[in-house]
Formats: structure tokens, sequence, C-alpha cells
């Protein structure tokens, strides 16, 4: 610590008051508590200053925040960063770390290109909530994206489950893997659309609603057969089978 000024007062081993400037030419230790009422400067790197409401401020040489504990708002404040200089970076692995970019907040991750959340080796239940407005766009709770031919993978454990306990909207298609199944309860069930307006299609074939009844066939050949082509059309065109 390096403090410019004279030693005014002499002896001060039981107490007293520096009146003037005070020069360490030495090491300074200090035993005890302090109360400061100054602005404090590291000449050449970083200036460490509070105002009204940062109880402890760091400043670059010109002047920019990096680091600000806000004592009135309750917050720290961290200066915006990039992938390759994140605003809190990890002091194990270079260029890891999470980083503030406008109103985004990203997680750069250089090493092994992952974010895991450890619940401690233990059963447990890890609650992401997001509380976000998009006026123009509706409600969002949490969006994640998978830029440009990237990939999310949920579930990597054979032996977990992801569950999903309200109404879902995928935007693209949904694919399963070969060998993989759906399966459905056994209480209640499950339907397959909720409406007779929704469209469905099989076997790439052109979704269309819900097709109209049949009446009973009257007991004539004739009209069994006719009953039956219809019938038979109606299924060609939910493409269950191939158009004859």
């Amino acid at each position: 610590m390096w403090l410019t000024g004279y030693l005014g007062t002499p002896g001060l081993s039981a107490g007293g008051t520096i009146s003037g400037d005070l020069t360490v030419t030495g090491n300074l230790t200090v035993q005890g508590i302090t109360t400061s009422v100054v602005n404090q400067t590291t000449t050449g790197t970083v200036v460490v200053d509070v105002d009204a409401t940062g109880a402890f401020i760091v400043r670059k040489a010109d002047d920019t925040q990096i680091l600000r504990v806000d004592t009135v708002n309750s917050q720290v404040n961290f200066a915006a960063g990039s992938a390759a200089v994140p605003s809190i970076m990890s002091a194990v692995s270079a260029n890891t770390g999470i980083y503030f970019s406008g109103a985004t907040v990203n997680v750069s991750v250089a090493a092994a290109n992952k974010l895991t959340v450890d619940a401690n080796g233990v059963t447990a239940t890890v609650l992401i909530t997001a509380a976000l407005k998009a006026a123009a766009a509706g409600d969002v709770s949490l969006a994640i994206d998978a830029a440009g031919t990237g990939q999310i993978t949920l579930g990597t454990n054979s032996t977990g489950n992801i569950n999903f306990q309200r109404v879902s909207v995928f935007g693209a298609n949904v694919s399963h893997a070969d060998g993989t199944d759906v399966a459905f309860g056994t209480t209640t069930g499950t339907k397959i659309g909720t409406a007779t307006t929704q469209k469905i299609g099989f076997y790439n074939a052109t979704p269309v609603v819900q097709a109209t009844g049949i009446a009973d066939a009257d007991g004539t050949l004739a009209d069994i057969t006719t009953k039956f082509n219809s019938l038979l059309g109606k299924l060609e065109t939910y493409g269950l089978l191939a158009a004859a």
C-alpha cells in the first residue's frame, strides 16, 4: 500500500491523529478494524471508489466500471463481456464463465462445450424458472435455441425420464430414433386430436379434418359395395392405405 505525504505525528503506538500527509516507503500492516472515508486510487490499472449507491466500485483507467456493489438496490453489477473474455471467468479454465451482452446472459465453456448443473450426486430436481414477457410474441417461459445445425439432447441417461407436465407446442418436426416407441397411460388414456377440426395425416399424406360418417348399409350388395369403397377412400385420404 502506498500513501504519499509527510509523517506529521511520531509515536502513534498508543493512538493519535495524523493531520497531514503520510508517506510509507516499505510495507504497511494494519491490524484491527479500519474505517475509510476516501477515494482510493491504485495507480495505472484500476480505480476503486464509492458513490451514492455503490459501496465498492472497480473502474478501469478510462473510468469504465467493471464491478459495482450496489448497497441501495442489493445488487452486484458486472461489465459486459464476450465469449473470449467472460464477465465472470473461471480461474481454472481460460475463457470459461458467464458474460453479459445487452439483455442477454451467456455461458461460455471453452473446454468441454457444455453446461452442467450438478445436484451434488443425489436424487434432486433442478428447477429452471423464467418469467419473460415478449409483448409481440406472447409469454415466453424458457427458450432453448439450437442455432444452425445444432442439436439439443435431453436425457442422455437411458434410465431417466423427461416429463412434460403442460401443453407443449413443437414448432418443427419431431423425430424418434430407430427402435424407440411411444407409450401411453393405461388409466385415462390419450387422445390423438382433441377436436374434429384438427387435421391429421399418416405416412406423409396431407393432413385432413375428421371424415364424415358413412350411413349403415341397407343390406344389398350394391349398397354394401358403395359404402365399402367410400370407407376405402377415406382410409386412403388419411394415408392409412395406399391409393389404388
